[in-house]
């Protein structure tokens, strides 16, 4: 990893399952969630259809809103993109089914539901 790069933490919404990513903070946040969720779907054998990037670190952690898709660049958006910056990779369908039935998650392998 060259100083033009950095390495940023991708976590599977309620699993232990990470993956880093080393990509450039001149990278647009819209690139950034489609290079993510090109991978994640192999790498993390998901099921799931569709799926959402979260940013950690947040009050609702993995059921926050989803990071938008801009065109403003990672480092633009996280001015210390070195440091603790992290995120969550959830089925999109997990906020809705939250506010819904908070006892139920998606099983993100199975896309069923199951009791937590």
């Amino acid at each position: 990893m060259n100083q033009s790069e950095v390495k940023l933490c991708v976590k599977l919404a309620y699993t232990c399952l990470v993956k880093y990513y080393t990509v450039s903070p001149d990278m647009c946040i819209k690139d950034f969630i489609e290079t993510v969720k090109d991978d994640a779907y192999s790498y993390f054998n998901l099921a799931e259809a569709d799926i959402e990037i979260v940013e950690a670190g947040q009050k609702e952690d993995e059921f926050a809103l989803a990071l938008y898709p801009d065109t403003a660049t990672l480092s633009d958006k996280y001015k210390n993109i070195n440091y603790k910056v992290a995120f969550y990779i959830r089925p999109n369908k997990t906020r809705i089914l939250s506010l819904i039935h908070p006892d139920m998650i998606p099983n993100i392998y199975t896309s069923s539901l199951t009791p937590r």
